[in-house]
């Protein structure tokens, strides 16, 4: 491993009692069903996917992120029932939110320009906003029985996008590393 590079990920991210109960959620499919990968991450939105980043480059990483955010105003996103990838993994939709889907063109367009953020990225998925629960150690078996019973489930709430959120990944998790508040310099 290149220990001159870290790994990181840009997310928006909720707080307080949304944060605890998405954790809560994850917690359910560790007991029921076997997967807790996703509670090595909090609840997140992913605005740019993992990449590699160098260690000596990484305030200037978040001098960027500030000012990228700085003109930005906060907004809501709603959060609507369940969703799945099958066979592997069950997420929190988001309703339809073009303010999020701009924010993050702007970003990954900012980044491109500023770092050329694209050619870091390991892999390349169109934008597809939703807060996993479930991933990964989800066997196949189990994604059947966990997808039957929360396919039909309800979850809605909504929470304010006022900041975007650096992540790193240290030993087996992902923690905040930094916080790019909107309008804030």
């Amino acid at each position: 491993m290149d220990h001159s590079k870290k790994l990181y990920f840009l997310a928006v991210m909720p707080s307080g009692p949304l944060q605890e109960e998405v954790r809560d959620l994850k917690l359910i499919f560790r007991d029921k069903f076997g997967s807790g990968h996703a509670l090595n991450s909090p609840a997140h939105l992913t605005l740019i996917p993992p990449f590699f980043w160098p260690l000596q480059r990484t305030d200037d990483l978040i001098r960027s992120l500030d000012r990228f955010s700085i003109p930005e105003t906060p907004f809501e996103v709603e959060l609507s029932r369940f969703g799945a990838f099958p066979p592997r993994v069950i997420y929190i939709d988001v309703h339809e939110n073009l303010h999020l889907e701009q924010l993050q063109e702007r970003l990954k367009n900012y980044l491109d320009d500023q770092w050329k953020i694209s050619a870091l990225l390991r892999g390349h998925k169109p934008f597809n906003p939703h807060m996993t629960i479930a991933f990964r150690d989800l066997s196949r078996a189990n994604f059947h029985k966990a997808w039957t019973e929360f396919k039909n489930k309800s979850f809605n709430e909504v929470f304010i996008v006022d900041k975007i959120v650096l992540l790193n990944h240290h030993q087996k998790n992902w923690e905040v590393y930094h916080q790019a508040y909107f309008g804030k310099n």
